[in-house]
């Protein structure tokens, strides 16, 4: 494989004498990981198997990645590793959860539309339609009214789905630096919408 070089015989020696250590470095992963909340699309027990799947993944990664000649412990290594990786697929999870309950919700809004529009007179449905359309123009016009780099910002994050740390690296900066944009543009786009 490229890209991952092989660890030299004295690392190989200190990794597999340092297999105990590991064990508690994965269990000290995988409590903290337990922790955290269950995705709405899993069962517990589905979801554990398929985190502790990826931590044992990212720790075979990060043993073959590992340079002793940085001064890294390896145990912080393999643990900061396993945790990042984990962190990233239980975002995308959530992220995927979000976004797929909003899709159904707004599916349930319209079929609940659709069957009360019979009860209802036609007149306040087109005033929720007209409403709901004027917050959208709201906000396109709030949105378009961004500096070139804030709507370049909001775009990736939101419509094309890129991660903080994968547009701190293309802009060349930190990614506390690209969630602290991401706040300050937020905050701005509300308070123009609920000046509105």
């Amino acid at each position: 494989m490229q890209g991952i070089r092989k660890a030299p015989a004295t690392e190989r020696h200190q990794v597999t004498e340092g297999g105990g250590q590991l064990t508690l470095v994965l269990e000290r992963c995988f409590s903290r990981i337990c922790s955290w909340r269950t995705p709405p699309n899993w069962s517990n027990r589905e979801w554990i198997e398929e985190i502790k799947a990826h931590a044992i993944a990212a720790s075979c990664r990060a043993i073959c990645e590992y340079d002793a000649t940085r001064g890294v412990p390896l145990e912080a290594f393999v643990y900061q590793r396993v945790i990042a990786r984990v962190l990233t697929r239980h975002r995308q999870e959530w992220n995927y959860a979000l976004r797929f309950a909003s899709n159904n919700d707004s599916e349930k809004d319209e079929d609940i539309d659709s069957s009360s529009s019979r009860n209802r007179s036609d007149a306040v449905d087109l005033t929720q339609s007209e409403n709901q359309g004027a917050i959208y123009d709201e906000l396109k016009r709030a949105i378009a009214s961004l500096s070139e780099s804030n709507r370049w910002l909001i775009t990736q994050l939101f419509w094309n789905e890129q991660t903080e740390v994968d547009i701190a690296h293309s802009l060349g900066i930190g990614r506390r630096a690209v969630n602290k944009r991401k706040h300050t543009i937020l905050r701005w786009l509300h308070e123009m919408l609920v000046r509105s």
